[in-house]
C-alpha cells in the first residue's frame, strides 16, 4: 500500500505525512485541510468551526496566489532506493533533509540498474534521449554495462576482503549502483520538486520516481494535489507540428502558457518572469506565421 517498485531494484515508500494537527484516529496526521487552518493563524482564527469546503476554497486561493508557508506546514517522509545518478539529480534541489546509506559503514548489495530501453543521443538537444537506437546496439550496451558492473562489484568485495577501507573500496562501484535514503521535505518544496522531476524535460528514470511520489501524495492528500495540478504543475508543451484545425484554440493555448509562466515564475532561477513572457509571445508569433503560410 505504501511501497511502489521503481526500475529493476528500486522503490519509493511513503513513511509518514504530518501536519500541525494531531489526528490519532487517522493513518497520518496530515490532511487536506491543514494549509487553510495554518493560514488562519495570521488572523488568530484557527478553529474547527469551518466546513471542509470552506477550507478547500481558502487552500485554492493560497495555491493560486503562491502562498508558501501554509503548505510548508505539512511534512512528507519518503524512503527511496534508486541509482546513484538519480539521487545526485534529486539532491540538487537542496530543499530536503536526508540521511543516506553509507558505504563507509556497510557493504553495499550487488544491485545495479540496467535500463530496459537504451536511448540514443538526440539530434536537436544537448541532453535527453531519443527512441532511435537500433536494438542491436541497445543489447550490446546492456550486456557490456552489466558485465562491467559485475566485475567492478567483484573487485569491490575483493578489496574489502583485503582489508581496504570501505570508504575507498566503494570507489570501484558505478553511478548506476543503487543507494537508499530517507528523504523529508515540506509539501510546498515537494511540489516544486515534482514540477521539475515529473516533467518531460527530466531524465526518464527521475520521472518514474517523481511519479511514484506523486501517486502516494494523491492517495492521501487528493484535494491538495488537484490544486497542484491546476495552479503549479508545469504544462506539457503544445504540439505545434501536429494537425491544427482550430488556429484560435492554438493561440489561446499559447497565450495561456505565457500567462502561466509569467505569473508562476517558471524557471525563475534562469530567467525573470518578463523574459519568459517575452519568449512565449515570440513563439506565438512564429507559430502564427507558420500556420498562416501553410494555408487552410
Amino acid at each position: 500500500m505504501f511501497n511502489t517498485s521503481v526500475l529493476d531494484h528500486g522503490f519509493v515508500t511513503l513513511r509518514n505525512l504530518a501536519g500541525p494537527t494531531r489526528r490519532p484516529d487517522c493513518l497520518f496526521d496530515a490532511d487536506d485541510r491543514d494549509p487553510a487552518n495554518a493560514a488562519r493563524m495570521s488572523f488568530d482564527n484557527t478553529d474547527a468551526s469551518r466546513t471542509a469546503e470552506q477550507d478547500f476554497r481558502l487552500s485554492a486561493y493560497l495555491m493560486k496566489q503562491w502562498h508558501t508557508s501554509p503548505f510548508e506546514m505539512v511534512e512528507c517522509w519518503f524512503e527511496m532506493k534508486m541509482p546513484i545518478f538519480v539521487a545526485r539529480q534529486f539532491v540538487r534541489h537542496r530543499t530536503a533533509s536526508l540521511n543516506e546509506i553509507s558505504g563507509r559503514y556497510v557493504t553495499l548489495p550487488a544491485e545495479w540498474y540496467i535500463p530496459k530501453t537504451v536511448g540514443a543521443k538526440p539530434d536537436t538537444a544537448k541532453q535527453g534521449q531519443a527512441n532511435t537506437l537500433p536494438q542491436e546496439i541497445q543489447d550490446r550496451f546492456k550486456k557490456i554495462l552489466d558485465r562491467s558492473c559485475a566485475e567492478s562489484y567483484a573487485n569491490y568485495i575483493s578489496a574489502l576482503a583485503d582489508n581496504v577501507a570501505p570508504e575507498h573500496a566503494r570507489m570501484q562501484l558505478h553511478l548506476n549502483h543503487y543507494t537508499r535514503w530517507l528523504w523529508k521535505q515540506n509539501l510546498h518544496n515537494m511540489m516544486g520538486f515534482l514540477r521539475l522531476r515529473d516533467h518531460f524535460h527530466a531524465q526518464l528514470e527521475a520521472q518514474l520516481y517523481a511519479k511514484a511520489i506523486d501517486a502516494h501524495l494523491r492517495t492521501n492528500l487528493p484535494r491538495t494535489m488537484e490544486l497542484y495540478d491546476e495552479y503549479r504543475r508545469m504544462k506539457e508543451p503544445l504540439d505545434i507540428d501536429g494537425p491544427m484545425a482550430d488556429l484560435d484554440a492554438l493561440m489561446a493555448g499559447l497565450v495561456s502558457q505565457a500567462e502561466d509562466d509569467h505569473t508562476t515564475h517558471t524557471h525563475k532561477r534562469s530567467y525573470d518572469s518578463s523574459t519568459i513572457l517575452e519568449m512565449r509571445l515570440r513563439l506565438i508569433g512564429e507559430v502564427k506565421t507558420k500556420l498562416r503560410a501553410a494555408g487552410p
